[in-house]
């Protein structure tokens, strides 16, 4: 959508409607107006923000920043023979998405769903993301205030062993950055360890045996040791801030 008057006239957003008939009551409830609140107030420049949010009477609006590069999961679908982006590319993506999961974090807020499909580029291909809408507000110590629920949220393909092994698992940090490594071998190479296979078929068994806690702590890691399936100049750090792999990055990094 295009603004048509006022400050920044003739700029381009995009919008996600959210019918309110879908997120009445309950859970769902809860979560939109948390989906606004994070974007409202996360201030860091590799997390998508919210500009404006509006209602009808029948749909919530939220209106952020337009990407000219799409989606990372759509660079990936178009990279050739889908062979992923290579290692210099994912290591700028992944690296701008840790500084901006490391933000979260420190403000006792998980993301939950990192996710190729959940990055946006922009035209200069700096990596956002995007897509609050399973996120959760943690205590310092990784429980949800007043309760330590287990926690079943995400796409399989990322999530790490315990949440197939168990059906659940009390949410924190760890299993964010098990995720962020997950869409770092994606980026490289085109797929995650489980390949191709249809989500449905994604077990325990083909995520290994370790628990995220295990190899991640809370803060920065990335739990690639135990995910890549090829030599193809994949990295083995152990953090985003000191990991060899991540040394020629310039700037923040």
């Amino acid at each position: 959508m295009r603004k048509r008057a006022g400050h920044g006239a003739g700029r381009l957003y995009a919008m996600k409607v959210m019918p309110k008939a879908k997120y009445a009551g309950g859970d769902r409830s809860t979560a939109a107006f948390l989906e606004r609140d994070v974007m409202l107030v996360a201030r860091h420049p590799f997390l998508v923000r919210l500009r404006f949010a509006f209602q009808s009477p029948a749909d919530l609006y939220l209106v952020t920043d337009y990407f000219e590069g799409g989606s990372l999961d759509d660079a990936l679908r178009a990279a050739p023979g889908r062979r992923g982006l290579g290692a210099a590319a994912a290591r700028h993506v992944v690296a701008e998405l840790a500084l901006g999961l490391d933000y979260l974090h420190a403000r006792d807020v998980l993301h939950r769903d990192i996710k190729a499909a959940n990055v946006l580029l922009d035209a200069a291909g700096h990596a956002h993301l995007c897509d609050f809408g399973l996120a959760k507000c943690v205590e310092a110590g990784g429980a949800p205030p007043g309760a330590r629920r287990r926690s079943f949220a995400g796409t399989v393909e990322y999530m790490a062993p315990e949440l197939l092994r168990k059906g659940g698992e009390a949410p924190g940090p760890p299993l964010d950055w098990w995720a962020l490594g997950v869409l770092l071998v994606e980026t490289v190479q085109g797929r995650t360890r489980c390949g191709n296979r249809p989500p449905v078929r994604v077990g325990p068994s083909d995520l290994g045996t370790r628990r995220a806690s295990e190899v991640c702590s809370a803060r920065s890691p990335l739990c690639v040791e135990d995910l890549h399936t090829s030599g193809n100049d994949l990295p083995r750090p152990r953090s985003v801030h000191n990991g060899p792999w991540f040394d020629r990055l310039p700037g923040p990094f």
